[in-house]
C-alpha cells in the first residue's frame, strides 16, 4: 500500500506541477533550456566516476558502493538508482534537446549542442544497451518530420510487419528484443522472457496486481525475496496495480499523442509550433521504447512527467495562436512569447 501511495504522489504530483507551470511553449522553452545547464554537471559527475571508478557520492559520504563491472566494462549510477537509469534519463533528455539545434538563436544552439554532448557522454559512462536504443529511437522519430503527413500509413505498415513477423517466426515477435546486445553483458533475454512469464501468469496479476513474481524467472534480485526484476515498465504498473493500472498507464501515453496529433493538425499552425510539438512526440516515442527496457523508480519520474503535463498546455497554445483575428483576451499569451523560428531548410517538406 506505501509503495503504491507513494507512487500516486509522485506521479500525479509532477503531473500537476507541470500542467500549472508549463502553460505553453515559452515555458516548455525555458523548461529545455534549464535541462540543458543540468545536463552538464551531471556528465562531470559521470565522467568522473567512469575514469576513477570510484563513486563520487560516496567519497562525500553517502552510503553508495563504487561502480560495478559487467563484461569487463564499467556502469556508472551517478545520483540515480542504476546504471540504466541514469543513461535512460541521458538519452530522452538528449532527444529533447535535439530541437534547440534548429533555434534562430546562437546562445540557444550552443546551449543545445553542449547540453546533447553531456547527455551522449552521460549514456556512454552508463554501459547499457537501454538508453542507447531509446536515443536512437528519438532520432528516428524525429527524422520522420518531413514524412508527417504519412505516418499513419507508416505505423500501420510497422503493425502489419510485427504481425506477420509473429506469425512466421518460431518464437513470439517480442523475442526480437533478445538479439539486441550492443554493448555486451546485456539481459535481453530476460526482457523477452518476462514479457511471456507476465502473460503465462496473467491470472495472478490482472485484477489488482501481486505481492509475488519470484517464480516467474529462474533468477531473483537480491533486494527482495518475492520479485524477480521486472525491467518493463508496463508489466511493472500491472504487478503494481493490474490490469486497470497498466491501461491507464498506457492510455495515459495515447491521450498524450492523441493531443499532439490533434494540435498539429490545426488548420494553420505555424510550421515552427509544428516542429516543436513533432519533437515533443518524438521524446515521449524515445520514453515509450525505453519503457520495454527498464522500470522507473527515481528522478526519472519528475522529467517523464514534466513532458506529459507540458503537452495540454502546448496544445491550447497552439489552439489560441491560431484563433481567428480579433481582439485578443488578456489572459492570452502573445504571439511573440511562444514564437521560436525554426529555418526553412529544416521546415522543408
Amino acid at each position: 500500500m506505501i509503495v503504491r501511495l507513494s507512487l500516486v504522489y509522485e506521479i500525479v504530483g509532477c503531473y500537476l506541477f507541470a500542467r500549472a507551470y508549463l502553460r505553453g511553449f515559452a515555458e516548455f522553452d525555458q523548461l529545455i533550456k534549464c535541462i540543458a545547464v543540468v545536463a552538464i554537471p551531471l556528465a562531470f559527475v559521470m565522467l568522473f566516476e567512469f575514469v576513477s571508478h570510484r563513486s563520487l557520492y560516496g567519497l562525500l559520504g553517502a552510503q553508495v558502493g563504487d561502480p560495478w563491472v559487467r563484461e569487463g566494462k564499467y556502469r556508472i549510477n551517478g545520483p540515480f538508482a542504476s546504471s540504466i537509469l541514469a543513461g535512460s534519463a541521458g538519452a530522452t533528455t538528449g532527444v529533447m534537446l535535439l530541437q534547440l539545434l534548429w533555434s534562430p538563436k546562437f546562445a540557444d544552439r550552443r546551449l543545445g549542442k553542449i547540453g546533447l554532448f553531456a547527455c551522449l557522454v552521460t549514456i556512454y559512462c552508463c554501459s547499457s544497451s537501454g538508453p542507447i536504443i531509446a536515443f536512437v529511437s528519438g532520432l528516428v522519430a524525429l527524422s520522420l518530420w518531413r514524412l508527417r503527413k504519412d505516418i499513419g500509413r507508416i505505423r500501420t505498415g510497422i503493425i502489419c510487419v510485427l504481425i506477420a513477423l509473429h506469425l512466421i517466426m518460431e518464437a513470439p515477435v517480442w523475442y526480437l528484443i533478445s538479439r539486441i546486445d550492443i554493448v555486451g553483458g546485456s539481459s535481453s533475454w530476460g526482457r523477452a522472457e518476462l514479457i511471456t512469464q507476465a502473460l503465462n501468469h496473467v491470472s495472478e496479476w490482472w485484477f489488482m496486481g501481486t505481492d509475488y513474481t519470484r517464480h516467474w524467472m529462474p533468477y531473483g534480485i537480491e533486494w527482495s525475496e518475492s520479485h524477480t526484476d521486472i525491467t518493463n515498465y508496463y508489466i511493472k504498473m500491472g504487478v503494481i496495480g493490474g490490469l486497470p493500472l497498466m491501461l491507464a498507464f498506457i492510455l495515459i501515453l495515447f491521450r498524450a499523442y492523441q493531443a499532439l496529433g490533434r494540435a498539429m493538425r490545426t488548420r494553420g499552425i505555424p510550421r515552427h509550433l509544428e516542429f516543436i510539438l513533432w519533437c515533443m512526440g518524438s521524446t515521449l516515442f524515445a520514453y515509450a521504447v525505453n519503457f520495454m527496457s527498464i522500470s522507473y523508480y527515481d528522478q526519472n519520474y519528475v522529467l517523464v512527467m514534466l513532458l506529459i503535463g507540458a503537452i495540454p498546455g502546448a496544445a491550447l497554445t497552439v489552439a489560441r495562436v491560431v484563433r481567428p483575428s480579433g481582439p485578443a483576451p488578456e489572459h492570452q499569451i502573445a504571439p511573440s512569447r511562444v514564437r521560436v523560428p525554426i529555418p526553412a531548410d529544416v521546415l522543408a517538406g
